[in-house]
């Protein structure tokens, strides 16, 4: 295969000149950003004589697999032209055996651990990507301070807006941002540009095709602030109660424990947090029992359709492990009152929920302004782990689903209505499940009072 033919457009050409260590091709759908970000680093590596480590790396591997690598390859003419490609350890060994180049997806942003870049890191649809992704690729390109290009097109205002677009608008130095429109492309059609202008929400238009950066409308925490509501870490106070918010996944989709402490006069404090996509519930329940909040957790209040991984909590010795049924939209209520009453606080160091809470947002208004009140479903399991206590822990009368075991063996689940409980009122202290089952085989049904501060 001989090397792709690649003439620039204008913009294109802007990115390639840039000299700063950090470079953002912002730009609309199908406006060559995946292009340029190949030549871009293929251009390192020829200018460095095929030495050094480089690397490439996309949010997914499906964007990774059938997009961004594809289109390097044939930029570079094949595999052979640039050198041998090893699949299996994700690996290009570049001609000459003095350079290298790491494939990688952003899934789990720990996979980016453990190698130094030497020659240059592209990111490609960075907007996609958390911002824990960025500080480790910051960090394995520091010794070298080798350049990094992220190709992308803009989403909200997230980390990509807050630690490039706007510092380079602020004269933030060793930064370019290029910016342009799907139409910019010569090889855009007019046509589609202007029927989608015609039948998309005017803030969606100007992000997909326009390339502008522009904030979701239909934020769910619209007042949730890094300023009020994050906070360095204080002392958890030994009369303050904690618990344990459980959302259960599996490769792409982390599970996630967060545990949130209550302190005596109403305020929530998320203290600590473990997640992983690739482990089963019973090797990541081995590890979180040595957080230092594990043996003092009242209750872990899990995803309710995660029965079966309740069960598994249970045989782990999580005995106070617990699934209630409850509405999304009165749990993410709560949540919004606590952040109304500045009575939510997170660590500084549980970065993934606050990269959560800044991005969440409803799904977009259609062309005549009609909002859909559905949040879109993607990047909150933190949210929905703190949103599982919180629910939990607030009064409400609600059914409780509470683990029993039946002649046979089989956990089940039998369901109860608690009592009205008077706003305000103060809980009693509850029997664990656990102090329960070394006298009997039987787990009793016990009602655990969701309101208050248990």
């Amino acid at each position: 295969m001989n090397p792709a033919i690649f003439t620039p457009h204008e913009y294109q050409i802007k990115v390639l000149q840039a000299k700063t260590r950090v470079i953002l091709a912002s730009a609309g759908v199908q406006a060559g950003k995946t292009l340029v970000g190949a030549a871009w680093l293929l251009k390192l590596i020829q200018e460095n004589n095929f030495e050094g480590t480089y690397l490439i790396a996309a949010p997914t591997y499906k964007i990774l697999s059938q997009s961004t690598l594809p289109k390097f390859l044939e930029l570079a003419g094949g595999q052979t032209a640039i050198g041998k490609y090893r699949k299996a350890d994700q690996e290009i060994d570049l001609t000459g055996g003095k350079g290298k180049i790491y494939i990688r997806s952003c899934e789990e942003p720990d996979h980016l651990e453990g190698m130094t870049i030497s020659g240059g890191a592209w990111l490609d649809e960075g907007g996609q990507v958390k911002q824990l992704v960025w500080i480790n690729i910051l960090g394995r390109t520091a010794i070298a301070r080798a350049p990094i290009l992220i190709t992308t097109s803009p989403y909200i205002l997230n980390w990509v807006y807050k630690e490039i677009v706007k510092r380079e608008m602020e004269g933030g130095k060793n930064i370019t941002v290029v910016q342009w429109k799907s139409i910019d492309n010569p090889h855009f059609s007019k046509e589609e540009y202007e029927e989608r202008r015609n039948t998309m929400s005017e803030a969606e238009f100007a992000r997909r095709y326009m390339g502008e950066w522009r904030q979701a409308s239909g934020l769910v925490f619209p007042d949730f602030s890094l300023t009020e509501h994050v906070i360095h870490p204080i002392p958890v106070d030994p009369k303050w109660k904690i618990y344990c918010g459980v959302d259960f996944g599996f490769h792409p989709n982390p599970t996630v424990f967060l545990w949130v402490a209550i302190s005596e006069t109403g305020d929530y404090y998320v203290i600590d947090s473990f997640s992983d996509t690739r482990k089963t519930t019973t090797e990541i329940v081995e590890i979180v029992r040595f957080k230092p909040y594990f043996y003092q957790t009242k209750a872990f209040h899990c995803d309710p359709q995660g029965v079966e991984n309740i069960n598994e909590l249970i045989y782990c010795g999580i005995h106070n492990a617990y699934g209630r049924k409850q509405l999304r939209k009165i749990g993410l209520e709560k949540m919004i009152g606590l952040i109304r009453t500045k009575k939510l606080h997170i660590f500084t160091g549980c970065k993934e929920l606050i990269d959560e809470m800044e991005r969440y947002h409803l799904k977009e208004s259609n062309r005549e302004g009609v909002a859909d009140e559905t949040p879109v479903k993607a990047d909150d399991h933190f949210i929905d782990a703190l949103r599982y206590v919180i629910d939990n822990t607030l009064l409400q009368e609600a059914y409780v689903l509470q683990p029993t075991k039946k002649e046979d063996g089989e956990w089940t689940y039998e369901k109860y209505k608690r009592d009205q409980v008077e706003a305000g009122e103060r809980m009693k202290k509850f029997e664990s499940v656990g102090q329960k089952r070394g006298k009997s085989d039987e787990i009793p049904i016990i009602k655990i009072p969701i309101g208050g501060h248990r």
